[in-house]
């Protein structure tokens, strides 16, 4: 059973952490900030929209919601700008977007030549870092030394890029291995600052969920086997050898997936080529690796052939018969259409055009009148004669015409029979080429069938071989883990203090190293795990990496933090005054000089004694009055 709220208010001590102290060398954070200022135009005093003093230690920014009726009240402490300090903020330190599209597009309405600046201690070096909010084509620059307490008269240029190349080395300079596991990626600060600075739109829902979709911040989109390698590099608990072995393993899980992905199209191809197989064979369709079905197949294509090698003889008879009778026809055509036919008796065949070229006499040599006078009188006394020689060859052009039909009739007959027997002769030779085909087709669908099989036989050989190589790699991974047992140990120990802080001593809190991933895990009577626990081993997480570097000296977090309105329903007051007690115990544990810098935002009120200066950033924001919000104007 959970512990209640009043056990809860009863149960949280913060005075557990009295005991630490900060290791040597870690007096100062690797990375905090000191001021943030936002001008409407070219820096200066007279464009400042708004200027935040930080500090070392505990920083709360405070948007009181008002307890009232009145709808103002209710919204006071949402929208007043809390989320765009955290993002401006985030912008200064390195991050792609200094906000998502809409609040762009408002800001630069309003003030098309804006910027935000910051006070950037790296390295116990101050560097005054400035980035453009406008779309006038300006650069950022940065000032090594410099200060928003004096603005320099005209931007510098340039510069910029030694100030991010100051955050990668203050950070990361004593990391013997930047190379990320998955991706083989080199580690840099602006992989990092999502973790340390991360989204209140991601609503605080898992340990390496660090950006939303919906704050359009461009961070680099991290794999989440590469944020978890990431988290294990900077707090120090992975070696150069598991490092290898976890770049090997996450080499192997991909290639594992990609495995897994294929299977499916080589099972539907198996399944294609079993169904082909079995149209074609008439017996049961075997496993491919069967050797009395592949012998069964063999002495199937074996027979078709032998059965078709029996009709080849048979085919060449049938196509001789063809081609035979395809030589009668085309001689009978051919002496068809060479006899000639003379229409009657004194019939001229001779074409005009012809006759008049060879000066023929019938048509260069007219008769005289008298002869014609004479020629029609002889033809008239020849009348009767003329009829008779008429009718003769109205005789002969009957029989011509009656010969004519008979011999067309022959010919057409004659083709009619040699297509027929053509028609008839190729289904035959069809008939009988089709074993030769089916021994094809049936060789094909079996060779297809195996070369499936094999493909799929293939991949799920690769699969099983995948899976004992990262099964072996997690057994090797736990072996090395337990070479960092002192790091896990401290690391363990730590954020059990952080969540006893939060929770009370009745609730363990641990951290399992399990192969490349970590998974811290609350215990109160057993597994302890709701909205509200899981929110608090996020936050504990956090602090207790954060709280590794700064009293054990282990690790690579820049002893910077930055939580965004972690406060949900589900959090209950006394868990959440927990979490603002807990960071003020941190911070006296480091005496007068706070060697790490925590960043909280809330419109939940903080606990009483932490509602003044210096843990309270001014001013308090307040959404009902333009001048309360962070940047002290209504955007449109």
């Amino acid at each position: 059973m959970p512990p209640t709220e009043q056990t809860l208010m009863k149960l949280g001590d913060a005075t557990s952490l009295a005991g630490l102290r900060p290791a040597p060398g870690s007096s100062d954070p690797m990375v905090w900030v000191e001021r943030l200022a936002v001008y409407k135009d070219t820096p200066s005093d007279a464009s400042l929209l708004r200027k935040v003093d930080l500090r070392r230690g505990l920083n709360i920014l405070w948007a009181e919601t008002k307890k009232t009726d009145a709808p103002e009240g209710r919204l006071a402490g949402h929208g007043a700008g809390k989320t765009t300090f955290c993002r401006l903020l985030r912008y200064a330190l390195g991050d792609a977007k200094p906000g998502n599209q809409q609040f762009r597009a408002s800001f630069r309405a309003s003030f098309p030549n804006g910027w935000v600046l910051a006070d950037v201690w790296v390295d116990s070096v101050r560097w005054l870092a400035a980035r453009p909010l406008g779309e006038l084509g300006h650069h950022p620059w940065a000032v090594r030394g410099g200060s928003l307490l004096e603005l320099p008269e005209s931007p510098p240029r340039g510069c910029y890029r030694d100030y991010e190349a100051a955050l990668n080395d203050a950070v990361f300079r004593n990391l013997p291995k930047r190379e990320l596991s998955g991706s083989g990626t080199q580690l840099d600060w602006p992989m990092l600052l999502p973790w340390l600075t991360r989204d209140q739109e991601a609503h605080y829902s898992g340990l390496t969920e660090w950006r939303a979709k919906e704050s359009e911040s461009e961070s680099p989109g991290l794999s989440a086997p590469d944020r978890e390698n990431l988290m294990r590099l900077v707090l120090g608990v992975v070696k150069d050898a598991e490092q290898e072995k976890l770049r090997l393993r996450e080499s192997k899980a991909q290639e594992h997936e990609r495995k897994l992905r294929e299977k499916p199209k080589h099972e539907y191809h198996l399944d294609q080529a079993r169904e082909r197989l079995e149209e074609l064979f008439p017996d049961r369709v075997g496993h491919p690796g069967d050797l009395l079905f592949a012998d069964a197949v063999r002495r199937r294509v074996a027979s078709l052939r032998q059965q078709a090698e029996e009709f080849e003889g048979m085919i060449a008879k049938q196509r001789g018969s063809l081609i035979a009778s395809s030589k009668n026809a085309a001689q009978a055509k051919q002496a068809f259409a060479t006899t000639t036919y003379i229409p009657f008796r004194g019939y001229c065949s001779t074409p005009l055009v012809l006759a008049r070229r060879r000066n023929c006499p019938c048509i260069t040599e007219r008769p005289d009148d008298d002869e014609v006078k004479k020629k029609t009188e002889a033809i008239a006394q020849n009348a009767g004669g003329e009829k008779e020689r008429l009718a003769e060859l109205e005789k002969d052009l009957t029989e011509l015409k009656f010969e004519l039909t008979r011999r067309n009739a022959a010919r057409e007959s004659a083709r009619r029979q040699t297509t027929a027997r053509r028609d008839i002769i190729n289904a035959q030779v069809e008939e009988l080429t089709q074993p030769q085909q089916q021994a094809a087709d049936l060789e094909a669908a079996y060779n297809s069938y195996t070369r499936a099989a094999d493909r799929l036989q293939s991949v799920e050989t690769d699969l099983e071989t995948l899976s004992l190589a990262k099964d072996k790699l997690d057994k090797e991974l736990a072996t090395l883990s337990k070479q960092n047992r002192d790091a896990m140990t401290a690391f363990g120990n730590l954020f059990n203090l952080i969540v006893r802080s939060m929770l009370g001593p009745a609730v363990t809190g641990r951290v399992e190293f399990a192969g490349k991933s970590l998974e811290p895990a609350l215990h109160f009577h057993g597994s302890y795990s709701s909205a509200a626990p899981n929110l608090t081993k996020i936050l504990a997480f956090d602090i207790a990496a954060l709280a590794l570097s700064l009293f054990e000296g282990i690790g690579h977090q820049s002893r910077f933090l930055l939580h965004d309105s972690p406060r949900t329903s589900d959090l209950a007051p006394p868990i959440y005054d927990s979490l603002f007690k807990t960071a003020q115990a941190l911070e006296a544990a480091c005496g007068d000089n706070p060697g790490f810098q925590y960043i909280i935002t809330t419109t939940s009120a903080p606990p009483s004694e932490l509602q003044d200066a210096p843990w309270l950033i001014q001013p308090k924001l307040d959404a009902t009055q333009a001048e309360l919000r962070f940047l002290g104007v209504d955007l449109g």
